[in-house]
Formats: structure tokens, C-alpha cells, sequence
């Protein structure tokens, strides 16, 4: 990779841009440019800088002047105007599909989204554009690139000519990246509208239905996660989350059994063990029993034998959550410490062999929520010990899921960092 202000001709062109935005920060604030150089706190005589390669405090201040957010100036200088698509590929759309997707199953996110923006080049029909878009926007998920992701969706779904399902996929995505980073709102939304399109006019093939399973889905979860912000409201939330969650999970079993789609019983996997939550909370279950039957389940994660990939896999994560979950409202002294330090460390072992981020982001915070009530309940504020993974976790959490940044700084101000510790 080229170090920022190395390469010449891209250095001359990011000062070109630098320039630009001086200039159109100048008309729209309709000020003369030694006011606007008052305004970016720069000297009278040196409004334009001969760098290519900006201070903050210039980035700062083009900031405010514009009215744009940092980010949006800093990538307009070093990438310009132009989207984020490669101009050209020499591979046809069938074989980047597939690289696509193997790319996904091994993991490399990041090959997915290169490879999903060329077979947006390559596409010659809007249905094939608005499948790179997807597979684009899923790599971006994976990553919890929420910016990206939304964009990329969005540039889906406003492409002309696509076919209704299409339209419908992208938008049922678009409520998981919103329920991903706790938009309830935007999330609950957005999967209302699909599954009313799909009321309209019922479901044909096993794609719609996908799409449909997929939305109850993402609907029943965000009103499961609804729970710990409302809880005055909990009884009408967990009913809602539970009508949903019970057709999701029969949908998605009859579709893996028609397509052969094993992933899709994992996913079915998941909303059984959110309904075990929602249960709890509706008095049907006993906490106690619930965790205990959680831990069974995730006891076929045996290091001796092989474990599940893919969604299977990540559906073990989200079991270990939906425990930690319980625990933390139902549980008390060391009956929730034990059982939660178990979900926490089964599900970083989880984490270590399929990295999603959001289910990273929920073994972070767990733990951070356990040693806070630990520390609340004892009377002692005893700091946090952290090692280089937390570091690295902590700081890709912060980045990616604004709702955990203050925990986060929390964490990297106040905890103790040693060396060559071990885990668990």
C-alpha cells in the first residue's frame, strides 16, 4: 500500500481536492478569504497549503466550515468524488460470484467486498447489479462497517430496473445492518415495510420466503434486544418478539429442508435460543432451568470434536448472549457470575474461530457488565486487567459500534494492561 503523501501524482490531485474544498468553503459561507482563513485559524497569507497531506486542526476546521462531518472531508481529499467501485475487471460475473462466496464461507471479508464492487462492474442486468450490492453490503456487515454497508444497500436499491425481490432483499438487509448497530427504530421499521409488501402479495417461491423468515427474524430480535431498554414495556415487547421469532424458525427449517440449505437450520437454531430469552421474560420458563438448558446446548462444542461453521456456528454465539442476557436480569451473586463468565469465555473461544464483529462487540461488553456489577456489589473498584487481544478487540469495537465507546474508553482508561497473561 502506498504511504499517504508519497506517490506524487495522487499527492497532487489530494491538494488539488484540499484546494477545492477551501474554495467551496469560502461560498458557502459567504466570506471573503481572509475571514475564511480566520474561520480555519490559518494565517491571512497562507489560506491555501502547499501539503497534500493536511493537519487535523485544517481538517477540523473545514469541518465546521462545510458543515460536513470529518470523516466526509477527509475521504473526499484522498479519494475524491468518485464512489468506491474498481473502474474496470478482467473476470466475468459468474466467476467473481463465486470467489465471492467462497470468500465469505473461509472468512475474508474483506475479498468479499473487493470482489462483490467488481462484479458490480462486470454486471450487465440490474438484478445482477443489485446481487453484487448485496454481496457487497454482507462483507461490509461482517466487518461492521455500518457507513459502508448503508451506502452500498442504498446504491441497490435505488438502482433502476431491478426486480421486486431484489428490491425486497436489499431492504430486509438494510433492517439487519440497522438492527446490527441497536437502530431500533430505523430496524423495526424497514422489516415492516418488507413483510407488508410480502402480506400484499403472498410469498411464491423459496426466496421470498427466505426474505420473509428473514424479516421476522430481524424484527423479533430487535424487539428481544428492545427489552433491556424498555422495560416498562417488557410483557407487549416480549409478546411481539416471540410472535415473530415463532414463525421465523418454522420458515426458515422448511426452507432448509426444501433447498437443502443447511445454514438456514442454523439460523432457525438462533431463533430458538432468542425465544428461550423472550420466554423467560414472559414468565413461561425459570431463569435458572433456562441457563442450565443453555449451557447443555452449547456443551456440543466439544474441543475434541469438530465444530460447526458458518451461521451453525455463529448461532452458538448468539446462544451464549441470549444466556449472558438472562443471567445478568434474573440471576444474582455467584450463581451469575459463574454462569456468565462461561457464556463470555465460550463465546470469545467462538470468536477466535469465526471473527463477527457483532458478536465480538457482545463478549466485550459482557464482560465489561459483569466486572462493573462485580465491582458495584463488593464495594471495590478494582480496575479491569487487560492483555494486547483485548486492546485490539476494544479498539475495533469502539470504531464500529458508537453505543459501546463510552464502555470502551472506559476500559482503555481505567484498566491495567499486563503482559503474557492468560486467558480464561
Amino acid at each position: 500500500m502506498v504511504e499517504l503523501g508519497t506517490d506524487m501524482s495522487s499527492g497532487v490531485e489530494r491538494k488539488k481536492r484540499l484546494h477545492k474544498l477551501i474554495d467551496l468553503a469560502q461560498a458557502y459561507r459567504e466570506i471573503s478569504r481572509g475571514e475564511l482563513a480566520d474561520v480555519l485559524g490559518r494565517d491571512r497569507s497562507r489560506l491555501y497549503p502547499e501539503t497534500d497531506n493536511p493537519k487535523l486542526d485544517l481538517l477540523r476546521g473545514l469541518s465546521e466550515a462545510l458543515e460536513w462531518s470529518l470523516d466526509t472531508v477527509a475521504d473526499y481529499i484522498w479519494t475524491g468524488d468518485h464512489d468506491a467501485t474498481p473502474r474496470s475487471t478482467s473476470k466475468d460475473y459468474d466467476t467473481l460470484d463465486q470467489e465471492a462466496l467462497a470468500a465469505y464461507q473461509r472468512g475474508d471479508y474483506k475479498r468479499m467486498t473487493e470482489l462483490a464492487q467488481e462484479m458490480f462492474v462486470a454486471a450487465k442486468t440490474p438484478d445482477q447489479k443489485a446481487r453484487a450490492c448485496r454481496l457487497e453490503g454482507g462483507g461490509w456487515d461482517e466487518q461492521a462497517r455500518l457507513m459502508e454497508s448503508l451506502a452500498t444497500y442504498r446504491r441497490g436499491i435505488e438502482t433502476s430496473g431491478i426486480s421486486r425481490i431484489q428490491r425486497l432483499g436489499l431492504q430486509a438487509d438494510l433492517a439487519n445492518t440497522y438492527y446490527n448497530h441497536r437502530d431500533y427504530t430505523q430496524a423495526i421499521a424497514v422489516a415492516q415495510y418488507v413483510l407488508d409488501c410480502l402480506e400484499e402479495d403472498p410469498p411464491a417461491t423459496s426466496t421470498d420466503r427466505e426474505c420473509q423468515a428473514f424479516c421476522l427474524y430481524v424484527r423479533g430480535n430487535t424487539l428481544r434486544r428492545m427489552l433491556a431498554t424498555k422495560p416498562s414495556d417488557a410483557q407487549t415487547i416480549a409478546e411481539r418478539a416471540k410472535k415473530d421469532l415463532e414463525q421465523a424458525e418454522p420458515l426458515y427449517l422448511q426452507i432448509a429442508r426444501d433447498t437443502g440449505g443447511e445454514h438456514l437450520a442454523g439460523v432457525a437454531h438462533t431463533c430458538q435460543g432468542a425465544l428461550l430469552e423472550v420466554d423467560v421474560e414472559l414468565g413461561l420458563r425459570a431463569p435458572q432451568q433456562t441457563v442450565v438448558d443453555i449451557l447443555a446446548e452449547l456443551s456440543h462444542l466439544d474441543e475434541d470434536k469438530p465444530w460447526p461453521e458458518g451461521d451453525w456456528l455463529e448461532s452458538y454465539g448468539w446462544w451464549c448472549d441470549f444466556g449472558a442476557n438472562i443471567a445478568f436480569r434474573h440471576l444474582g451473586g455467584r450463581e451469575l457470575q459463574q454462569s456468565v463468565a462461561i457464556f463470555s469465555n465460550k463465546l470469545l473461544e467462538i470468536t477466535r474461530r469465526f471473527k463477527n464483529w457483532p458478536l465480538l462487540e457482545r463478549a466485550v461488553a459482557i464482560q465489561y457488565v459483569l466486572h462493573q456489577q462485580v465491582s458495584d456489589a463488593t464495594g471495590f473498584d478494582v480496575p479491569q486487567m487487560l492483555d494486547a487481544e483485548d486492546l485490539k478487540l476494544i479498539a475495533g469495537i469502539i470504531g464500529r459500534f458508537p453505543h459501546f465507546r463510552q464502555a470502551g474508553w472506559n476500559l482503555i482508561e481505567n484498566g491495567v494492561l499486563v503482559q503474557n497473561s492468560k486467558r480464561h
